[in-house]
């Protein structure tokens, strides 16, 4: 049996910490509440110079029942001295800056606990991330139970993004434009204010400065949220884009629902796995695409990932989940090798494998990069890195995606027995945090 080999990818989490920093909570202070330092004022985001990135914000009384966020019906706020922001959205008419509200005492820290979410933990390579901030009167001290007034303007409330390394990404106040005046509003206690950030995914620099063009990476990013009367942290995922995707469920069947490679199936029983999953019987059941995915010709770099449930009762025979037809063997195998009792990312010359053994009868997350410069195997199980291994016969030929089976010899073989579901082809090498971002 080979024996993997020591972890010594410099892009892997665990070298790092990265997942485990990225998970963590509060950081430190947000850059610019430091005394010299700059500052990313941000919140009631508007719209950035023209090319840089939109932000719309929306300004909402929670109270105690449900509350839809970011109506993109605009409704005027009540009675307010500051400039509409013409992409602010509020939920329902909220009053800010009107005499009753400047006669109410300011909200302490210890009245007011803030708190950060994103509209979802993670984004398809589509969605538009939303970031909502809360506002809770909880008291405080004695006789401080009485409503108050909290400034929710840019002045007083500071939004920024972060990639996984710190470095800034966005804030909507980058250029703030005319719309830098202060918002005070009434804070009942049970009944909390929320706030709504839409960011369009794309980089911003302060004073307006041109960033660059195009859409940030997939990866994982920071929210970090500062205000006069607490600051709250987050996170968010952003997931890569495939060329090729096939859910396998019942609904889609074998249809490549980014692409254009629908499959043909033979003997998939759909909807019979885990789950509603197709199930594969590890005799005859395979699924083939019409055309070539990936490309893998000279030099290009590819990753491929799939949800397996392994059921194969034959511990010493190979399984496949995904490979490629090219000419009389598989250009790869994301597969089960049965001589290692391992996960293992292949082609001819080469087989990365996992660390430990696999679980049967239990969903594992499967992802195989190939890095065209060095002619590396890459695999990761789960979300984690599990080793490198150096082709000796670099891919260099495309041919039809196969799910569920390999050709060896000019042969049919290694069918998949048990289940499988999203599977998924990108026309790059995804890096060690993208790999991460695709399983949340």
């Amino acid at each position: 049996m080979s024996q993997p080999k020591k972890n010594t990818d410099p892009d892997d989490p665990s070298r790092s910490g990265f997942a485990e920093t990225f998970a963590k909570g509060p950081r430190t202070p947000l850059r610019g509440l430091v005394p010299g330092r700059r500052v990313w004022k941000t919140v009631l985001g508007l719209p950035v110079v023209a090319g840089v990135g939109v932000g719309a914000v929306a300004l909402v009384s929670l109270g105690a029942a449900h509350v839809r966020f970011g109506d993109d019906q605009a409704r005027p706020a009540t009675r307010t001295d500051a400039p509409k922001d013409p992409v602010s959205a509020p939920e329902s008419p909220v009053a800010v800056n009107t005499p009753e509200i400047m006669a109410l005492a300011r909200c302490g820290k210890d009245q007011v606990k803030v708190t950060a979410r994103p509209g979802s933990t993670s984004y398809t390579p589509d969605g538009k991330p939303a970031i909502h901030l809360a506002f809770t009167h909880t008291s405080g001290a004695a006789g401080s139970g009485r409503d108050c007034r909290v400034d929710l303007g840019r002045r007083a409330t500071h939004v920024e993004v972060e990639d996984s390394h710190g470095a800034h990404v966005w804030s909507p106040t980058d250029c703030p434009g005319r719309y830098g005046t202060s918002r005070w509003t009434r804070l009942v206690k049970g009944s909390p204010l929320g706030l709504v950030v839409h960011w369009d995914r794309r980089r911003s620099k302060p004073h307006c400065a041109l960033a660059s063009p195009g859409t940030v990476a997939a990866g994982m990013y920071r929210i970090h949220a500062s205000t006069d009367v607490g600051s709250a942290d987050a996170s968010l995922v952003l997931k890569p884009k495939p060329v090729g995707a096939w859910p396998l469920d019942e609904r889609s069947g074998a249809a490549d629902t980014a692409g254009a490679h629908d499959g043909i199936a033979t003997g998939v029983a759909w909807g019979a796995g885990p789950g509603g999953a197709a199930e594969f019987d590890g005799v005859s059941s395979q699924i083939t695409t019409r055309g070539s995915v990936p490309d893998a010709g000279p030099g290009r770099g590819f990753t491929v990932s799939a949800w397996v449930y392994l059921d194969t009762g034959r511990p010493d025979d190979f399984a496949t989940a995904v490979s490629q037809d090219s000419g009389d063997v598989s250009g790869f195998f994301l597969q089960y090798s049965g001589a290692d009792h391992r996960w293992a990312f292949s082609n001819a010359g080469a087989r990365s494998l996992s660390s430990s053994a696999p679980t049967e009868r239990r969903w594992t997350h499967l992802v195989g990069v190939y890095v065209a410069n060095g002619s590396q195997l890459r695999l990761y199980v789960d979300g984690k890195y599990q080793g490198t291994e150096t082709a000796t016969q670099p891919i260099t030929e495309s041919g039809p995606l196969v799910i569920g089976r390999a050709i060896v010899d000019g042969k049919q073989t290694d069918f998949f027995r048990g289940a499988i579901k999203d599977v998924q082809v990108f026309d790059a090498a995804l890096t060690t945090e993208q790999v991460y971002a695709l399983g949340q």
